[in-house]
């Protein structure tokens, strides 16, 4: 009985897969990353032999990253060439990564990721096609994942390299490196090699030529199949926690915009760890807080001191965000550092800074109508005639502040008013003050200064309207 061929048992097991999970179906429009190794010219072969049976529109995309001089040159021309025997278009980008990751806080293999994700998003859009196709093969997937583990990433990243996620398809996932390789061998497939896979600066290859090769020696030697296993289970697991986490995040989140979010601590202390943890990474992630390597750690000092229940303590996640403890509330916010000042013309509309501070004012002399139509705290009417229109400073908090509330008739220090209105620490130097010669004529969302109501005597009067995130 003759031999099975290795080329078409993988071909078969390719096509298996593919039906089994339903990630390519008849008529897709696919692009096909291809750097130039062996991994992904193997997929467009695989990808190029099923193109009739599907009824595949098949399209080439290469990201050259100029990481390798002449190097990433000859993968662009090779994969030029490749797009010409196989009859397909080749879509192509460089990105100058070493001048992108300058001053960044992520590393020049991070970088190289967000602008190769980057050209996909927009070569997907562009090109109006339905799905990209990834060469990670089996391989890869243990080896993020036991890189993320010795990284101490967290739950999460254990999950490993998705088969499937969104418009992503990694066709070769169940694959080792031998049987793509043999495949290679077998259909004499010209690829090239990249010289940086074996510099030992980065961990990945360290893991990939120096760990697994002794894990398979003399502890496991189907660790690949141990790790796909284990990628299984957490995601499996990952689904339960996210399905519950996503609910409970709802539940505890009372309020939220980008540069705060507040949590019911009550609600958040009933929880799970694991579901407090999706909801502070939830909460990270929307936040765009990121500090390399730290996020599970700062995660687990949180939960610490949401069981301490110690009141007013502060400390900082990263360099311009912080959390505390509030009464009820666990709050993690921008801290504002930059003191703000701008100057205010009355009957103008100001947008104000990044995080939307909206001002307005018009002047009028119908006082009646004016209070009919005022609306709240953000919406104040004071008397025209007793403010220098001339010298409206619309600015943050200062310590020594100190105003006539209305209805009062001595000086109080605005710290102290604060304190009595329970105004968040977190707060303060994001509540704009409006002052006139230095004084204060108007703690904006809170009270007007006593000296500027107005009277039976008032004949004209300023309408103040405020508005932040």
């Amino acid at each position: 009985m003759p031999k099975k061929s290795p080329s078409k048992d993988l071909i078969k097991r390719f096509i298996g897969n593919i039906k089994e999970n339903g990630y390519i179906e008849n008529g897709d429009k696919i692009l096909v990353a291809c750097s130039g190794g062996i991994d992904s010219t193997v997929m467009l072969d695989l990808m190029h032999r099923i193109k009739d049976k599907y009824a595949l529109e098949l399209k080439i995309v290469h990201f050259n990253h100029c990481l390798r001089g002449k190097e990433s040159d000859r993968d662009e021309e090779f994969v030029k060439r490749l797009a010409e025997k196989c009859n397909f278009d080749v879509i192509m980008e460089r990105g100058k990564v070493k001048e992108f990751a300058k001053g960044e806080r992520y590393s020049i293999q991070e970088k190289a990721r967000i602008l190769r994700y980057d050209f996909f998003e927009r070569t997907l859009e562009k090109q109006n096609f339905d799905k990209m196709a990834l060469g990670h093969i089996a391989d890869d997937q243990a080896e993020t994942i036991i890189m993320n583990f010795i990284k101490g990433y967290g739950f999460e990243s254990l999950k490993g390299i998705p088969e499937v996620r969104n418009n992503y398809i990694r066709p070769l996932i169940i694959f080792t490196r031998k049987e793509i390789c043999d495949y290679a061998d077998l259909r004499d497939i010209n690829y090239v090699e990249d010289s940086s896979n074996v510099e030992y600066k980065y961990l990945r290859n360290k893991i990939r030529h120096k760990l697994i090769p002794l894990i398979k020696k003399d502890f496991n030697s189907n660790i690949n199949e141990t790790m796909m296993q284990w990628g299984m289970l957490f995601r499996y697991m990952g689904d339960l926690v996210e399905n519950v986490g996503e609910n409970a995040f709802n539940q505890v989140v009372k309020n939220k915009d980008k540069n705060k979010f507040i949590l019911d601590i009550n609600k958040f202390k009933d929880y799970f760890i694991l579901v407090k943890r999706y909801i502070l990474n939830r909460t990270f992630k929307e936040l765009k807080i990121y500090k390399k390597g730290a996020n599970q750690r700062l995660i687990e000092k949180i939960i610490r001191l949401t069981d301490s229940n110690k009141i007013g303590k502060v400390f900082s996640l990263s360099s311009n965000y912080k959390v505390i403890i509030d009464r009820k509330e666990l709050v993690i916010y921008r801290e504002f550092v930059n003191n703000f000042q701008f100057k205010i013309n009355p009957e103008e509309k100001y947008n104000l800074l990044n995080d939307g501070i909206v001002f307005e004012s018009s002047v009028s002399d119908n006082i009646d109508s004016q209070i009919t139509v005022k609306n709240g705290y953000w919406d104040e009417l004071i008397d025209y005639d007793k403010v220098d229109k001339s010298s409206l400073i619309l600015r943050c908090w200062k310590r020594g502040d100190k105003f006539i509330p209305l209805g009062m008739n001595h000086r109080k220090k605005l710290s102290d008013f604060f304190i009595d209105e329970k105004v968040p620490g977190y707060l303060k130097k994001r509540i704009p003050i409006l002052v006139s010669r230095d004084e204060i004529v108007w703690v904006c969302g809170y009270r007007i200064s006593n000296k500027v109501k107005i009277t039976e005597k008032t004949k004209k009067i300023l309408r103040l309207k405020c508005n932040y995130n």
